[in-house]
């Protein structure tokens, strides 16, 4: 499966993150439970801030939406703590640091509002929705027509458009499905 944040992406942040101490890039990582995976050996960089943050990427699978978001958070939080002109002494480089950093995410379809990071061009984001919406498709198929829908919005709005009916004839179909109406295969749909 296609990794939702790329790699250059990922590297911003890290090389934002040399430049704290050990102990923040724990906190920013603490926050929300990740835990530090282990490196290969061959992969273990020098330097110890380095290597932790690495640690920490290295247990998250970067194509499993749920993980993804929760390392949404930590970089969220990391803005949010640039935005704040109160607590870091030279204003000029946080403000660069901020502008940099968003226009990383915004190459990989999200933006910072100045509050938290959301995704441009969002139709529908399988993070947002409940459990419940949720087990109604499988995962896979239903994260199938969501990156379809969300890569084609800009270059093919036409796709986007259809891929978006199909997935909610198919959401449809479903709820009907479970709660035992069911439908038939000759039901049209209008539009």
């Amino acid at each position: 499966m296609e990794e939702i944040l790329s790699r250059r992406l990922r590297g911003e942040f890290e090389d934002f993150l040399v430049t704290k101490t050990l102990k923040e890039i724990e906190r920013y990582f603490d926050n929300y439970d990740i835990p530090p995976g282990t490196l290969p050996a061959n992969k273990v960089p020098s330097g110890q801030r380095r290597a932790l943050i690495l640690s920490y990427y290295q247990s998250i699978d970067w194509s499993n939406p749920q993980q993804v978001s929760i390392i949404i958070k930590v970089f969220q939080d990391i803005l949010l703590d640039l935005s704040k002109n109160d607590l870091m002494y030279n204003q000029d480089w946080n403000e660069k640091q901020l502008s940099n950093l968003n226009s990383f995410l915004n190459r990989d379809g999200y933006n910072f509002n100045g509050k938290k990071i959301e995704r441009i061009g969002q139709v529908v984001d399988i993070i947002d929705l409940d459990e419940q919406t949720k087990s109604l498709l499988e995962i896979a198929h239903f994260n199938e027509y969501v990156q379809r829908i969300n890569k084609s919005i800009d270059s093919d709005p036409s796709l986007a458009i259809g891929s978006t009916k199909e997935l909610l004839e198919s959401l449809m179909k479903t709820i009907l499905t479970d709660s035992g109406s069911g439908y038939e295969k000759s039901d049209s749909k209008s539009y």
